[in-house]
């Protein structure tokens, strides 16, 4: 069985962007703490690169409880595909090397949230991806950062991205998706990230088709 995983990244990570060595080295070469300009990233790079982690290292949080459930997964012979989905940097890989950076876009409107997807190329990245033969395709992610796959609208055709779909979001979203996608709406995202490793823990003794069965 072969999995991809989107998972919306989390806020908390290690180094924290408010670390006060970081922001200190950030403004000894004259730069604010990363955000949206994601176009100088090559000079916060050379600026405060002993800052860089790998995603799965960076972040933080509930992030964690996921990369469980993918060792999991692992550990019984399944192939997963972690992706996290950033507002700075995009869909990146588990171990894509970043810097901490501090990004809001609660308050974006949706034009500019369609301009932010545009110009990181998420939609073109995931469909990209995808091209590759998956049997799931898993989605934990914040109700903030559907549109930035272009799930709220058309973009993305999410029943025929891959054979079987799981959407873990916010339970507001529950009556936007039906079938063949599989929505488990759960309000706190800490739980979301438990349900998923519920999910590959059942996919360790199951098959796709008895787990779909099961959770209607």
């Amino acid at each position: 069985m072969r999995i991809l995983l989107v998972v919306s990244a989390p806020a908390y990570m290690s180094p924290s962007p408010k670390d006060t060595s970081y922001i200190g080295a950030l403004k000894k070469a004259g730069l604010k703490i990363p955000s949206l300009d994601i176009e100088n990233e090559s000079a916060y790079l050379e600026a405060v690169r002993p800052f860089s982690r790998r995603a799965k290292d960076l972040f933080q949080g509930y992030f964690k409880k996921i990369m469980e459930g993918a060792g999991i997964a692992r550990s019984h012979g399944i192939k997963i595909d972690v992706y996290l989905l950033s507002p700075r940097y995009g869909l990146i890989e588990e171990d894509k090397v970043i810097l901490p950076h501090l990004v809001e876009i609660k308050g974006l409107k949706k034009k500019e949230l369609e301009a932010l997807r545009d110009r990181l190329k998420i939609v073109e990245k995931l469909s990209s991806i995808l091209q590759q033969s998956y049997d799931l395709l898993i989605l934990v992610l914040k109700k903030d950062h559907l549109p930035l796959l272009g799930v709220l609208g058309k973009s993305l055709n999410l029943p025929i991205a891959a054979s079987k779909v799981v959407l873990v979001s916010a339970p507001s979203l529950a009556k936007l998706f039906g079938e063949p996608i599989k929505f488990v709406g759960i309000r706190q995202i800490g739980r979301r990230a438990e349900a998923f490793v519920r999910l590959i823990d059942s996919l360790t003794v199951k098959t796709l088709k008895d787990y779909f069965e099961s959770a209607q």
